[in-house]
Parts: structure tokens; C-alpha cells; sequence
């Protein structure tokens, strides 16, 4: 698969190598300026025949290189993706990894896990038309260059056990700590009761939030990848944090079996709680300023979270 040539021009900061010859360059160019001759063709000149200039030339070339070589070490993994979704890799995915590479200073970048990289550019083929995944996908890459983060090879293919409605969701609920979650029971007279609608989270059911009927799958998809867990045996202090049970459509609709059944209606509280790897996860996947923020953030509550996911 070829690719097309991307050369970039960047302001760098002069090195101990570069400023000896940009010092005799630039005595040379005060003379072109003092001088008869047009200012643009003498400095051409200079630019051509003074070895001083070659020397700046060739040292900012060599630091340009060393950082287009590190977006090149991207590149390995496509061979084993040929054919597939080549039109993005071919033009878009150069120009959208490297801004976001770009974003790493040179002193922090280093080479990614080829297993890694490759495991996350395959599944960024089949997600080219889902902007909420290729997001994740592409941070996740960029991460994998950054010695900033640390970044398990295990990402790439949990983010390939996500939906794309899913991935927005789970980001905004992996950057809080805990989270308030709830099941409603059936208590029968006999004090028997039967499990009714579980892995309820702070999302109303309404025309503008349909996620809400999958999130009890989603759940649970979550705790199965280890990045959160929900404790029965925990729940939020705040007096509010659970007033949002009622207004589910699933706690109207036990009212009315239960009250079919003579049985009675409990809300179970409980906390969905981030986990370690669910916090590492997130640092890789998001936006630097997003993940950064996540670390020390506590909050919990549902408006937060809610507008998190929306935005």
C-alpha cells in the first residue's frame, strides 16, 4: 500500500549545531541587505552557495526527520490491511493521526507496540463511518507513542467489544469514581421477592436519550471487560443521588405488575464503581485535557454525567 509523502514545515527552536551557522548566515545576509543587489536574490543565493546555510538546512532537516520517522513507525502495521478501507488510510488517516501526534513533545514521544498498533488500526478500518469509535481509536494510537501514558496492549480489542452508541456513554461514565446504580425487585407478602429491571444508571428515558433501554446490556458488558464494577454493598451518601429511580419508565411499569401481582415494589441501591483499569482505559482513549481532568475527578452526579455523554 503506498502512501503519500507528508512534509511539514515547523518553527523549531535552533540547536547548539544549528546557531554557529545561522550566526555566520546571518552576518552574510546583513551584508545582502546593505548592499545594491535585490534583497530576495542575494539571500537565494546564500541560501544556495554558503555552507553555513546548507549546515542550518541540513541539521533542521535531520530533526524534521527524526519526527516524521516516528508517524512512519504507524505505517508497518497497514501491511497487514490491505484492502481494507484503503481510501481513509491513503488520505485521511495521515493528516488525522498526525495532528494528533504532533500534539506529543518530541522528548515524550517514543516507539509504539507494533501488536498494539496494529490490533488498533484494524479496528479503526471497520470504524471509519462511526466518529464516537474512530475518536477512541485514533487517541488510543497517539497514546501508544506518548510515554506519558501507559497503555495496556489489551485496549485495542476492548474497544472492538464496544458499540459506537456504547463508546460515548462509557466515556463519560468512566470519568467519575462512582457512580449511583439501582435494580428493582417484586417483594411478595411471604417476603419472597423476584428480580425486575436491573443495572438502572441516572439515564430518563425520553425521545432524546434512547441509550437508556441499552444500558442494562451495556453494564454489564463493562464489568466484563473489568472496567467498572457495581457493589450492592455500597451506595451514594448524597440524599439525592437516587431520586431519578422513580422517574424511570421501568419503576411505572413494576408499580403496575406489582400492583397486578399484590406485590410490592423495592429499589435496590448500589454503586457502579471505576476500576483501576477502567481509569488506565480512559487515559488512553480520550483527549489528553478530558483523560487528565478524569484523575481527580469525584463527581457523581446524574446532570454531569448526562451532559458528559450528550456532548
Amino acid at each position: 500500500m503506498r502512501f503519500p509523502a507528508r512534509l511539514e514545515y515547523e518553527e523549531l527552536e535552533m540547536t547548539g549545531i544549528e546557531l554557529p551557522a545561522a550566526t555566520g548566515a546571518a552576518k552574510l545576509a546583513v551584508a545582502a541587505l546593505n548592499s545594491d543587489a535585490p534583497t530576495a536574490t542575494v539571500l537565494a543565493e546564500l541560501a544556495r552557495d554558503h555552507p553555513a546555510m546548507r549546515d542550518a538546512a541540513r541539521s533542521l532537516g535531520e530533526r524534521t526527520a527524526i519526527k516524521e520517522r516516528a508517524k512512519t513507525l504507524l505505517y508497518r502495521p497497514l501491511g497487514y490491511l490491505v484492502g481494507i478501507r484503503g481510501d481513509y488510510f491513503e488520505n485521511l488517516f495521515l493528516e488525522e493521526i498526525g495532528e494528533k501526534i504532533d500534539s506529543i513533545p518530541d522528548e515524550c514521544q517514543r516507539e509504539p507496540s507494533p501488536s498494539l498498533v496494529a490490533n488498533a488500526m484494524e479496528g479503526l478500518a471497520y470504524t471509519t463511518d462511526e466518529p464516537s469509535l474512530k475518536e477512541l481509536y485514533l487517541n488510543l494510537i497517539a497514546s501508544a507513542m506518548d510515554q506519558r501514558r501507559e497503555v495496556h496492549s489489551s485496549f485495542a480489542s476492548m474497544l472492538r467489544q464496544i458499540d459506537p452508541d456504547e463508546a460515548t456513554w462509557l466515556t463519560a461514565a468512566l470519568r467519575f469514581s462512582h457512580m449511583p446504580l439501582a435494580e428493582i425487585n417484586y417483594q411478595s407478602l411471604d417476603g419472597s421477592h423476584d428480580l425486575g429491571p436491573r443495572n438502572l444508571v441516572p439515564v430518563l428515558e425520553a425521545e432524546d436519550r434512547p441509550s437508556a433501554a441499552h444500558m442494562p446490556l451495556w453494564v454489564d458488558n463493562w464489568v466484563r471487560l473489568g472496567l467498572v464494577e457495581v457493589r450492592f454493598d455500597q451506595s451514594l451518601s448524597r440524599e439525592t443521588a437516587y431520586d431519578w429511580v422513580e422517574q424511570r419508565i421501568e419503576y411505572a411499569e413494576a408499580r403496575k405488575v406489582a400492583g397486578e401481582t399484590s406485590r410490592a415494589v423495592a429499589v435496590q441501591t448500589a454503586a457502579m464503581r471505576r476500576t483501576d483499569l477502567g481509569l488506565a482505559f480512559l487515559v488512553a482513549v480520550a483527549p489528553p485535557n478530558a483523560a487528565d481532568n478524569a484523575v481527580a475527578h469525584r463527581q457523581t452526579s446524574q446532570e454531569s454525567w448526562i451532559e458528559h455523554a450528550e456532548n
